[in-house]
């Protein structure tokens, strides 16, 4: 498992790191595990989508914040 939380307000140099750097981990089985935030959680979550990724929402189960993720 990999853990990432990170920036809110993150550079968009910061999100595309994330967003290609966490698909390889996943592919080979590891679990990309983030907050649900913008940033450069959403970008672990995204490049990780394709495989395996979990998420740790602060919210109830039925409500999304942000809306986009």
């Amino acid at each position: 498992m990999i853990t990432i939380f990170g920036a809110r307000n993150a550079s968009s140099n910061g999100r595309t790191f994330a967003l290609n750097n966490l698909a390889g981990p996943s592919s080979v089985g590891l679990l990309v595990f983030s907050g649900l935030a913008r940033g450069i959680d959403g970008g672990a979550n995204r490049g990780s989508l394709a495989k395996r990724t979990g998420v740790m929402v602060a919210s109830d189960r039925d409500v999304v914040d942000p809306p986009e993720h």
